[in-house]
């Protein structure tokens, strides 16, 4: 969150990948593992703001679709998790929508 305010959306992604990164290894008995949907949510945010600040179309469209992944994934694990009108199944449903236009 500080280096979003600071608006080191680079740095942010670096530490949210490896935050991912982390979570997807300590919680891999977990197959669903809520906390890791939730931070790849947070990365697929990340991803999206970093494709809205591109000049090289080529550097946008890669961040586009590693957020469309993010949000993927998220949305697979935040389905078990929760319920399928909950509030972050539909903003994830949202986003993916506004990213495949």
């Amino acid at each position: 969150a500080a280096l979003l305010t600071n608006a080191l959306v680079n740095d942010a992604i670096a530490e949210c990948e490896h935050i991912v990164s982390f979570l997807a290894v300590a919680f891999s008995h977990v197959e669903h593992h809520p906390l890791l949907g939730l931070q790849l949510f947070t990365l697929g945010d990340l991803y999206s703001e970093a494709s809205s600040n591109q000049d090289s179309n080529e550097l946008m469209a890669l961040f586009k679709t590693k957020a469309e992944l993010a949000y993927i994934w998220a949305k697979e694990i935040t389905l078990i998790s929760h319920d399928h009108t909950d509030q972050i199944v539909e903003a994830l449903e949202q986003k993916l929508a506004r990213i495949l236009m």
